[in-house]
């Protein structure tokens, strides 16, 4: 593995050769989470989970209602700010 291995500013960087086009299964994962999603907004339910600060934040939404959970509210406030940009 060390043959792999070189340093580039200070940081160790480890070089691949890809088998098979990286891109295409990068699509691949894109393609499944629009449907999973959108399959999800059609059925009129969403939940999203984020790791924000150590804690979990949930957001919830059904049609044109939201519900955003953390216990810091000023994380809240923040991915408000967010999500009206």
């Amino acid at each position: 593995m060390k043959d792999f291995v070189t340093k580039e500013k200070g940081k160790n960087v480890l070089y691949v050769q890809l088998d098979k086009a990286l891109y295409e299964r990068v699509q691949f994962v894109l393609l499944w989470y629009e449907l999973y999603s959108t399959t999800l907004q059609d059925m009129g339910r969403c939940v999203a989970n984020a790791d924000i600060d150590g804690k979990q934040c949930t957001i919830v939404w059904y049609v044109d209602d939201n519900k955003i959970s953390h216990i810091d509210s000023n994380v809240i406030d923040n991915v408000i700010n967010k999500i009206e940009k």
